[in-house]
């Protein structure tokens, strides 16, 4: 007897995401913003999300697991707090009218504040217990041939091992092709390697002081969970892997010849290696402190400091060559940013941070803190940076965008600098460069900080490093840059090659874009300043990547497109970015024509733009999905039509280039996730969250219920993480499975192969077909979040990964 494709669940678990914040109230009085964090309470459990440092519009994106009975019941307690912990609102969101499977997104007004609202996803996931069993059976069928499927066998075991099945509601649509009907499938891993070649992107968009000139002409940054050393010249990189989740700092110490890089996570290491090998050297033990977000090497590079990210700010000095921890600390409650050593010393260091400057010194085995002081005339300010100079003096950029010069402990002046925030200072042979959250470059010589020069760079500045003419220089847009730096004159000149500095003109009036939508022009910057023309080494989008697109008939060519509302094209050949345009709104999927003219964008807010691909201009601009975001763009084999998966639970089709709406599909119960076109242009298959593989007619947008009679179709695509061939990617160690935890999936142009992106930070290769979860297959660390999406070059000689949160493109060669 046949058994029900739907098993019984044997426990349940309510999936929060904790989105983001608008309007919140501001509770600092010194003239700084909030650094808000949220709690969220359900039942018994309470999960803490990390603080948004200075932002009444903080973005969170993370997401907790709360064990549920079914039906759903009961209240949800969400708190949003500042660092400080004064209270900036509360909300109770009810839970009883969620669907199970299905994703709701809300957004909740604050309560007890004057303004402020948090947006929360919601989704009450069946959990089913882990399989024991996969049985093929026969369907006979009016003379059709045998068709194989596979049930799953409950067999309840402890909470630990229960796992939930993504293919269960899908099992009456996954029937075996006939080709494939008589075979037995390999059970080793392929024997093709992913090596990797390079990596788009630095860490810019939250950390400080993390890129490194060195002597070799090299240059040392990271992203993701990746070190990189680059040759400027040939672009050709070098990686460091040993680190298993976000890199969140990075030193190089004075001779060039050691990295230290700290990470997040529980038990954080922080590690030493060699950058001309990029080959571990040895490892510092650091206990649990949730992460390393400071490392600084004294001058002579014998010792290092460290500071942790959790409640206490651990402070820990290391013995270089031994890798001995010397002594602990905790640095306050207050976020570190910075630190330095103090000049000649190995045993007295300073470090800034979130309203405070505090000394350090090593005596007798143990750590001596004395705070800086403010004084009465300036407030406490966030100083995210330090720098030592001539006469035992220290300058701190400050969030004021004033630069604080401290003598001794003492606050003693304070010189105006940025219009913001100053970001990022370092030394130079005659003073200081600063780096501004306006986009200004200053130099300073002197004692007196005598202004020498002042450029603008076009975005916010994290870190700033000179060794000899060389100036790095890393955005808060995620992309490093190469200028001149003349020490003679102080000047700051166009990076080697380039076109000489220029004036900077007033910025063009944007035109509108196409559609009514208007585009955005950058601030006008003051005229004085000069506008150089840097290198740009490496640079990828300012926020989340989720959407991917290769070319069809160029292996080297691939786009991006993202929440900073960018598509982008690269060249992975000649290792940059070519060209990039913005797009209606925040983008989550991009495709490209099987003729290579014309680019669809999907955004969140349910825009589908046309783009001309050699010019990246906007041809046309549609609302679809009821304006709810567009997760998936899929153009037909011919080029006429352009499926669009939506949130609103339905694929609209539209024509090309008209983009008029010629189909709806309407069937599915939760957001699209996938879908693929027949090679023919008539079918298309889905999937959505709720984790349902369905069929339609692409004519008429009607769904085909009899699934067995498409068993044999040929697909454009494949692109499907519910389906027949993937049925063995779901692997035993995802325990607990909510069936979110593969994002994306590809089957290359051979159908022979798969390469698929995780939760875990892993890109995978996979055989294909993989319709058993005992075929092994290989992983291959180097994100630090989600991996959004993975493709396929049109050679099948190469995959291209995005990163989602930590917005690294990655490029690996199939060997």
């Amino acid at each position: 007897a046949r058994r029900h494709p739907f098993f019984p669940p044997c426990l349940s678990m309510l999936a929060v995401e904790v989105l983001r914040a608008v309007d919140l109230v501001n509770v600092d009085t010194d003239g700084t913003v909030s650094d808000p964090f949220a709690t969220v309470t359900f039942g018994a459990k309470t999960e803490n999300t990390l603080v948004v440092e200075d932002s009444l519009c903080p973005e969170w994106n993370e997401t907790f697991y709360f064990p549920i009975a079914l039906p759903p019941s009961g209240e949800i307690q969400v708190a949003v707090v500042d660092d400080s912990r004064h209270s900036l609102g509360q909300a109770v969101v009810p839970i009883s009218a969620l669907q199970i499977g299905a994703r709701t997104e809300i957004e909740c007004p604050l309560q007890g504040v004057r303004s402020g609202r948090i947006t929360l996803g919601l989704r009450v996931l069946e959990k089913l217990t882990e399989e024991a069993e996969v049985v093929e059976r026969d369907v006979a069928e009016e003379g059709e041939a045998e068709e194989e499927e596979e049930e799953i066998c409950c067999a309840a075991e402890d909470e630990a091992q229960l796992e939930f099945n993504p293919m269960a509601r899908a099992r009456g649509a996954v029937h075996v092709p006939a080709k494939y009907a008589d075979m037995s499938f390999p059970k080793d891993a392929p024997t093709e390697e992913l090596v990797l070649q390079q990596v788009y992107g630095y860490r810019g968009a939250d950390c400080h002081h993390n890129a490194f000139a060195l002597p070799d002409g090299s240059v040392a940054y990271h992203i993701a969970a990746v070190g990189i050393v680059m040759d400027p010249r040939t672009r050709q990189q070098r990686f460091f892997r040993a680190h298993t989740d976000d890199i969140l700092c990075l030193a190089a110490n004075p001779a060039g010849t050691m990295i230290a890089t700290g990470q997040s996570g529980k038990n954080p290491p922080i590690m030493l290696w060699d950058p001309a090998t990029c080959q571990l050297v040895r490892t510092l033990a650091e206990g649990d402190v949730k992460g390393v977000n400071v490392v600084a090497f004294s001058d002579d590079g014998s010792r290092l400091v460290s500071v942790g990210i959790d409640d206490a700010h651990t402070v820990s000095l290391w013995d270089v060559a031994t890798g001995r921890k010397l002594a602990t600390t905790t640095g306050g409650r207050n976020k570190i940013i910075d630190g330095h050593f103090m000049p000649g010393s190995n045993t007295d260091f300073v470090l800034a941070g979130v309203k405070c400057l505090t000394f350090f010194a090593f005596a007798s085995g143990a750590l001596t803190a004395t705070r800086g002081l403010f004084g009465t005339t300036v407030a406490p300010d966030t100083l995210s940076g330090v720098q030592p100079m001539a006469g035992g003096q220290l300058v701190t950029p400050s969030a004021s965008g004033a630069l604080l010069v401290w003598r001794g402990r003492t606050l003693a002046a304070s010189k105006p600098a940025h219009q913001g925030r100053a970001e990022a200072i370092c030394a130079t042979p005659t003073g200081i460069l600063t780096g501004g959250a306006d986009g200004h470059i200053m130099g300073f010589t002197g004692s007196a900080l005598k202004k020498a020069a002042d450029c603008w760079v076009g975005s916010p500045v994290r870190s700033l490093h000179v060794l000899g003419s060389r100036l790095l220089v890393g955005t808060q847009g995620n992309a490093l840059l190469e200028l001149v730096y003349n020490p003679a004159t102080g000047a700051i000149e166009s990076g080697p090659g380039m076109a000489p500095a220029t004036s900077l003109p007033a910025p063009p009036v944007a035109a509108p874009r196409p559609g009514g939508i208007p585009a955005r022009a950058p601030a006008a910057p003051p005229m004085a300043v000069t506008r150089p023309n840097p290198v740009v080494l490496t640079q990828t989008h300012n926020g989340e990547v989720w959407g991917l697109a290769v070319h069809p008939r160029d292996p080297t060519l691939c786009f991006t497109c993202g929440d900073d509302r960018t598509v982008r094209l690269w060249n992975t050949e000649a290792r940059r970015m070519v060209s990039k345009s913005e797009v209606a709104g925040p983008a989550r999927a991009v495709a490209i024509s099987p003729d290579a003219a014309l680019l669809a964008v999907g955004t969140t807010d349910g825009h589908l733009e046309l783009l001309e691909t050699a010019t990246m201009h906007s041809v046309r601009v549609v609302r679809a999905a009821q304006g709810k975001e567009v997760s998936v763009v899929r153009f037909s084999p011919a080029g006429d039509r352009v499926a669009v998966g939506t949130q609103a639970q339905t694929i609209e089709i539209f024509a090309v280039p008209s983009l008029q709406l010629v189909a709806t599909c309407k069937g599915h119960s939760a957001r699209i996730i996938a879908l693929d076109w027949s090679a023919d242009g008539a079918v298309l298959q889905s999937n959505c969250n709720a984790y349902e593989l369905l069929f339609w007619n692409a004519a008429t947008g009607r769904q085909i219920t009899a699934s067995s009679s498409l068993k044999d179709t040929e697909w454009a695509t494949y692109t499907l993480k519910i389906g027949w061939p993937v049925l063995g990617i779901w692997p035993d160690r995802f325990i607990p499975c909510d069936g979110s935890d593969i994002n994306a999936l590809d089957a290359n142009p051979a159908r022979t192969l798969l390469c698929f992106g995780d939760d875990f930070h892993q890109v995978e290769l996979a055989r294909y077909p993989c319709p058993d979860k005992a075929m092994p297959k290989k992983a291959y660390p180097g994100h630090s979040e989600h991996v959004t999406n993975t493709r396929w070059t049109c050679d099948g000689a190469h995959v291209l990964s995005t990163g989602g949160l930590d917005a690294a493109l990655m490029h690996w060669a199939l060997q």
